[in-house]
């Protein structure tokens, strides 16, 4: 488990789960690749993509949670601010 919470973006990367280690792992091979490549990447490490807990108790609760047309226009967005 996390030694503080909230969790920051320089705490140790020691997931907890297959998953949290297939995202690691995937993190891992993109910085490689762009050592060794032109390659300009974004890792977004989303909470809750798919939205909330059905009761309110977790995760995004917006409107659009989820979306996945939300999320390839945050993308953009990324792109866009970022000048790619």
């Amino acid at each position: 488990m996390p030694e503080v919470n909230p969790v920051t973006e320089t705490a140790r990367l020691e997931p907890i789960s297959p998953y949290g280690g297939s995202k690691l792992m995937t993190e891992t091979m993109l910085r490689d690749t762009a050592i060794a490549y032109p390659l300009r990447y974004v890792a977004l490490r989303y909470f809750n993509v798919a939205g909330a807990d059905p009761l309110g108790r977790s995760g995004q609760s917006t409107r659009r949670a989820g979306d996945p047309a939300a999320l390839v226009a945050g993308a953009g967005r990324i792109r866009e601010v970022l000048g790619w």
